[in-house]
């Protein structure tokens, strides 16, 4: 009963290898004990037996622990398998404890990324053909951010969430200080394979008759990251204020840009970040959101500044697929009207209605951005009568964009802080104004 309750200990309770090792070593012992009393004393025993049944009960225990913990190791495979690296899982599988943290708050660096309009745009597919698409869209999302050392948390329906800057490399202490350069390379990435493949047409979205123009928020800052499962089920994740603006900044975010928070902007200054990621270009912008009683400010990222033409051509595909709602403006000025956005983007002035303008720019802007417009016409009589009417310079918020007819970028807005009586005045001026 002793040597049995010995081996069970010592096969149960040890890492496997010194388990192994302590059985065979008992095995040894057991026939050592019984040569030695036998040659120097003459005592005779079942040593031989003792021995057989260490070997035998050891290598039963050990055995049910091997399938215990390949059990245990496919079931962390199954959980983990498409969150981390195949590297990383690898590690993991045979390392589960390594999952055992803690609760801890972090600076890390969030993405969220969406499929604008998914449902509208698969509406008419099969139940098989959607997910087809959707399956090979994640999927390959989620390899450039494993290329990128960053961890997909979850996937949410049509979008996911991910977080960069968290390690499970106990000797680098689970930090990485790079998360908002990884993650900034991550989303233009992202957005690039999106476009070379909405402009080509080709792969799935080619053979399914569609495309899948993609949206990408980036915020940096504290998080709590922890498990949140309970002791049969696994749910690595990460919560606070960082994830809820990046989810915001996704939102606002046009299709096929990249729309980042300040602190991760500075994140990427202070580090030099952006003096080594080359071929893209910044604008600050602002937008109002829900809570906040002042404008948010966040950069927003032009992946592809030296290739607008492929990205017009991505953006007019994407559009094409599925007729989105608009805004109902249908009031054409009588002489044109240029506009300066935010006193320095030229365009001119489309439609008007009631608190809705139609401007078409030659820049592209967020939905739900900030903007001051100063209007501008030949006319000088059209002009004092703007200035005279506290109208040369209105205040609007992008609800949707997409590519005019003229080539430039089109964008609906709604005028802010202006009361009726002024709208009227100003619709009176542009519509029958010659």
């Amino acid at each position: 009963t002793l040597i049995a309750l010995f081996v069970w200990i010592v096969s149960a309770r040890y890492r496997f290898s010194v388990a192994v090792v302590g059985v065979v070593a008992f095995v040894f012992v057991c026939i050592a004990f019984g040569l030695f009393s036998f040659t120097y004393f003459g005592m005779q025993s079942d040593w031989h037996l003792y021995a057989l049944f260490v070997g035998l009960y050891g290598a039963s225990q050990l055995g049910a622990r091997a399938i215990r913990d390949e059990k245990h190791a496919e079931r962390v495979e199954f959980l983990l398998e498409g969150v981390v690296a195949k590297d990383v899982l690898k590690q993991l599988k045979y390392k589960p404890e390594v999952l055992q943290i803690s609760p801890r708050e972090q600076t890390m660096t969030v993405m969220f990324i969406d499929i604008e309009g998914f449902s509208l745009r698969t509406k008419d597919l099969l139940p098989f053909d959607m997910f087809s698409v959707l399956h090979s869209q994640i999927a390959h999302i989620s390899e450039i951010v494993h290329e990128n050392g960053g961890i997909v948390d979850r996937v949410l329906g049509d979008g996911l969430l991910c977080f960069f800057g968290f390690s499970f490399d106990q000797n680098r202490n689970a930090v990485r200080f790079d998360h908002a350069e990884r993650a900034l390379k991550c989303a233009l990435a992202v957005q690039r394979a999106a476009v070379d493949l909405t402009s080509s047409g080709s792969g799935e979205t080619k053979n399914l008759g569609t495309v899948l123009p993609l949206r990408v928020g980036l915020c940096s800052g504290q998080t709590y990251i922890g498990n949140l499962g309970t002791q049969r089920r696994l749910d690595f994740t990460v919560i606070g204020h960082t994830v809820n603006m990046a989810k915001r900044y996704e939102d606002a975010c046009e299709t096929f840009r990249v729309f980042m928070s300040e602190s991760t902007y500075s994140s990427l200054l202070s580090s030099g970040a952006l003096d080594r990621v080359a071929g893209v270009q910044f604008y600050k912008r602002f937008m109002s959101l829900k809570h906040h009683t002042k404008l948010v400010a966040g950069w927003e990222c032009d992946p592809f500044p030296s290739d607008q033409n492929m990205y017009r051509l991505a953006l007019a595909r994407a559009q094409a697929v599925v007729d989105f709602e608009k805004a109902s403006v249908s009031y054409r000025p009588k002489q044109m009207i240029r506009v300066v956005l935010n006193g320095e983007v030229k365009g001119h002035l489309v439609e008007i209605d009631d608190d809705q303008l139609v401007i078409e720019a030659q820049s592209y802007y967020c939905r739900k951005v900030f903007l001051v417009i100063e209007l501008r016409s030949d006319s000088e009589d059209l002009n004092t009568q703007l200035v005279v009417s506290n109208l040369k310079n209105l205040q609007a918020q992008v609800v949707s964009g997409g590519v005019g007819n003229s080539g430039e970028f089109r964008h609906e807005m709604t005028l802010l802080h202006m009361s009726s009586e002024k709208r009227d005045v100003l619709r009176h001026l542009l519509l029958d104004s010659k």
